[in-house]
């Protein structure tokens, strides 16, 4: 926790309060610009003001709040500029604030059904970006570490609600948006009953968790599945990110997570028959349906390949994913479709397993650009 900095320059802070009132002016300026577009489509525009509003003004207040660290470390003199990479994380969270406004508004049918999965799309990717640039650059700084976290919670909530909002989700799946926040309530009341909080331990695969909900989240938003796909699917997603929370938990109140059970080393070394499953049924589906378009049948078959050879495996995942969730929407009762549905959600989530030739989805999962590789 920082708690004492070096005083602040009062040139670089007068800089700095110019640019955050050039940002609160622009930023304003595109939220209602979208607003009245929005209307046009005959929705109220004060509903969408009425959920994104308070998100865009919490932002203005956190960032003016924040000022005074925009410096590498306390003890380093304030920087004159925000920064390539805070920019990015502002643009980020404005793309959160405007989508919050689509939490009450009802399902579009028009083009802007995709917008929000668009706006959200593009948030998680320069989620990636930001990170990336300010340590490319050599540029990371405490104002940019607070802003990050503020967002990444921000994000995924947001795009809960929207989802149960436009039916996509169960109910509770509400826990995923609210998994960041439940953490930090009881590492609160810990505190509060003076109980002992230790530190996080670094997990590898937690940033690749964070990752996989954000991609599904991305694909849910847009009008391309309906339930009950979309329902099944979620569970898959929820159940493990939950799981890991509550580990996580149990480990900062004390509790020894450390080892990995036997079991799930087993587990984690049997995975890459799951792509042979997958291949399998999707070689079977080419046999029953081999009058598709050809360039459906070119890309689906170059999916298969890769699910086999274990090249982008879980990209290739996700490509299956969207054929079944296409053809379900068809013909919800197809068992071949459910089945490289399940599968694909299987491979995505645990990844290709031994055997693979090339695994670049890895390296954007659980490493940082410019980052030395993590631990655990």
């Amino acid at each position: 926790m920082i708690t004492e900095i070096v005083p602040v320059d009062s040139q670089s802070l007068t800089h700095l309060k110019q640019q955050w009132g050039r940002w609160v002016l622009i930023t304003s300026v595109v939220w209602v610009g979208l607003g009245l577009l929005i209307s046009l489509s005959g929705q109220e525009l004060w509903v969408y003001f009425l959920t994104s509003a308070p998100v865009l003004f919490w932002q203005f207040g956190r960032l003016w709040k924040f000022l005074p660290f925009n410096r590498t470390k306390p003890q380093e003199p304030l920087r004159y500029g925000f920064g390539a990479a805070n920019w990015i994380t502002l643009i980020r969270g404005s793309m959160f604030a405007f989508l919050a406004g689509f939490v009450l508004l009802p399902k579009f049918e028009n083009w802007l059904a995709w917008l929000p999965a668009g706006l959200y799309l593009t948030a998680v990717l320069l989620d990636y970006i930001d990170g990336a640039v300010a340590r490319l650059t050599h540029t990371t700084s405490i104002l940019g570490e607070k802003l990050d976290m503020d967002m990444d919670g921000l994000g995924i909530l947001i795009a809960t609600l929207v989802a149960l909002n436009m039916g996509q989700v169960p109910l509770v799946f509400l826990l995923v948006g609210l998994a960041r926040y439940l953490f930090l309530i009881g590492i609160w009341i810990r505190k509060q009953k003076h109980l002992p909080v230790y530190d996080l331990p670094l997990r590898r695969f937690r940033r690749g968790l964070a990752g996989a909900q954000m991609g599904f989240l991305a694909v849910v938003l847009f009008p391309i599945f309906n339930p009950p796909a979309t329902y099944i699917s979620a569970y898959f997603f929820l159940t493990p990110f939950v799981l890991f929370f509550l580990l996580d938990f149990l480990a900062v109140s004390g509790w020894s997570t450390e080892k990995k059970s036997h079991i799930w080393v087993e587990f984690k070394n049997w995975v890459f028959v799951l792509r042979f499953l997958l291949a399998s049924v999707g070689l079977v589906l080419l046999l029953l349906f081999p009058t598709r378009p050809l360039f459906q049948l070119i890309l689906f078959s170059a999916c298969i390949l890769l699910v086999l050879t274990g090249t982008a495996a879980r990209i290739a995942a996700l490509g299956l994913m969207l054929f079944a969730g296409f053809a379900l929407r068809v013909n919800p009762l197809d068992p071949w479709q459910w089945a490289l549905l399940l599968l694909s959600l299987m491979v995505f989530w645990l990844g290709s397993g031994r055997f693979s030739i090339w695994q670049p989805e890895n390296f954007i999962l659980y490493q940082r650009i410019g980052a030395a590789p993590d631990e655990g």
